[in-house]
């Protein structure tokens, strides 16, 4: 799409954000640092964590103020396909681009496997009044495996 200019909020600079990949199991540790000019939080939708990681602001934790951190702790589990996005403010947050992919692959190795594997995650983009650029980083995130 040459020469199309779009105004987004993100994670770690792009739209969608980085896919998160794990083993079911895994122990997943996400530090979010909010650059954004309001509170957010991270929604781990489809994923079984503790309601305290579950990202509903009011209701399983205060929503992450600008210029604040918080760190999500959970065990990778069950094993599919998920995406992770805001719960606060969720229809403009989502909307320019704070979403992504998660996948949790099973702990027990596949009777077969694929040549190749795609995952897609797919946005709907409509005009919107102009905002600054800011961006919703993540320093880091990492994973241990349990085998």
């Amino acid at each position: 799409m040459g020469g199309v200019v779009a105004t987004a909020w993100t994670y770690n600079g792009s739209v969608p954000g980085p896919m998160i990949r794990v083993t079911e199991g895994d122990k997943v540790r996400v530090v979010l640092k909010n650059e954004l000019p309001e509170p957010t939080t991270i929604h781990w939708h489809g994923v079984t964590v503790p309601n305290s990681m579950d990202g509903v602001p009011g209701m399983t934790q205060e929503a992450v103020k600008p210029g604040e951190s918080f760190t999500y702790e959970f065990t990778a589990q069950p094993a599919g396909t998920y995406w992770y996005h805001p719960h606060a403010n969720s229809d403009q947050q989502i909307g320019i681009g704070l979403y992504a992919p998660l996948l949790i692959e099973p702990k027990a190795e596949a009777a077969s496997v694929a040549d190749v594997d795609v995952t897609m995650m797919l946005g709907e983009w409509a005009r919107r009044r102009r905002r600054p650029m800011r961006r919703c980083l993540w320093p880091a995130w990492s994973r241990t495996t349990s085998r």
